[in-house]
């Protein structure tokens, strides 16, 4: 199954372990939260699958006793759906194209499985190099 992601966000995580007041060791981790269109929610830290809370919990504890830094986010911007994708191929179709998703595939550097989940700016691209193959403006 293919979820598509709504936002994700990694954090490198230190952690200063005191006791009476002195550093006594230091942990260091990745921490990775990436929530899904669906609503479903996806964490590890260091490669392994740990539970929100847990990773919540990570990053209270370094805003205590350590220290934060996001080091990579995403988040998505709206998909076109399915009335405009399946307008895109009609056009597509129209123009003469035979396999639409691997023109757009070529066209965006990424596999296009569907349009629906296209942004508006990846249809315009792909509409454009359409009908910028034929000298036409679209």
């Amino acid at each position: 199954m293919n979820k598509h992601i709504k936002a994700a966000r990694t954090f490198n995580i230190t952690i200063w372990n005191t006791q009476d007041g002195a550093v006594i060791s230091t942990t260091y981790m990745t921490v990775s939260i990436i929530r899904f269109m669906d609503g479903s929610v996806q964490c590890d830290r260091d490669g392994v699958s740990i539970s929100e809370e847990e990773a919540i919990g990570y990053a209270q504890e370094a805003s205590y006793s350590g220290r934060m830094v996001l080091i990579s986010e995403y988040a998505a911007t709206e998909e076109i759906g399915v009335k405009a994708g399946h307008q895109l191929h009609i056009e597509l179709g129209r123009l003469g194209f035979k396999n639409h998703f691997e023109f757009a595939t070529q066209i965006l550097g990424r596999v296009v499985d569907h349009f629906r989940t296209l942004t508006k700016d990846e249809a315009r691209e792909v509409r454009s190099a359409a009908f910028g193959q034929f000298g036409m403006v679209g």
